[in-house]
């Protein structure tokens, strides 16, 4: 059985970039938490923020990036040295192909050597396997994505903040944090902050100005995928072969 896909810009990282750049655009006592979570209750500082996930949109068709990897290598116990790359650099956590190598067998670790390159790597499976030509490929494939977030501004002066976020979150101000912070993950625009004040369990007014960011994150899905290098070309004669009645 194949190793399963896996993504490389997850939701968690995309919330905790996000919460990084409001806490620096921010006071410094301001509490930002992840909305939609057991058992959190809400923050008791004066100036609260909770980012609720929203959807997720496609913003253009898929972008698949063949990843083809061959080299000569051999197996002892969970240890795989490589001894020549004939074609690719060598990525850790990709499938590991080959005769004798069953399904599910993966590159774990880096050991030592040139990183990606001739060396030493550790695998999940303990195999013994003599010198041979192995492969570790991949598809890669790109889904360009608009992720919106609902920032929930609570506290007496959740106007005021709202307002700074919806502007700096359509400024180049905004684009360089996250640059700095996560590059993978992009803000685009943000929609001007609505007022959405509440009474709580206690009959009392809780303030809250609502601030709906779209950000672009365009994650990368990685299958296992063999590739072929050799093809053995038999001719044949089309009238014998498929002779006309």
């Amino acid at each position: 059985m194949s190793l399963p896909a896996t993504l490389d810009v997850t939701e968690d990282a995309i919330f905790t970039a996000l919460r990084s750049v409001l806490l620096i655009m921010l006071p410094s006592a301001t509490v930002v938490v992840q909305g939609q979570e057991n058992r959190v209750p809400q923050p008791a500082n004066a100036l609260q923020i909770v980012m609720q996930p929203g959807r997720r949109t496609r913003l253009s068709t898929n972008e698949d990036t063949s990843a083809d990897v061959s080299f000569t290598g051999h197996i002892s116990g969970k240890v795989l040295t490589v001894t020549e790359i004939l074609d690719g650099v060598i990525v850790v956590g990709r499938e590991l192909f080959g005769l004798g190598i069953p399904a599910g067998t993966q590159i774990t670790a880096f050991v030592s050597g040139t990183p990606g390159g001739v060396g030493i790597y550790s695998v999940n499976n303990s195999l013994e396997i003599a010198s041979e030509k192995m492969a570790a490929g991949a598809m890669a494939i790109v889904q360009h994505t608009e992720f919106p977030v609902q920032i929930d501004v609570y506290g007496d002066t959740s106007g005021d903040v709202a307002q700074i976020i919806s502007t700096l979150m359509r400024d180049e101000y905004a684009i360089e944090q996250f640059e700095a912070v996560n590059p993978s993950v992009v803000p685009l625009y943000s929609d001007d902050p609505i007022e959405a004040t509440f009474e709580d369990e206690n009959k009392q007014v809780q303030r809250r100005w609502a601030v709906m960011t779209y950000l672009q994150v365009n994650p990368q899905v990685s299958v296992p995928q063999q590739f072929a290098d050799e093809l053995d070309v038999e001719p044949i004669s089309v009238s014998a072969t498929y002779p006309i009645s």
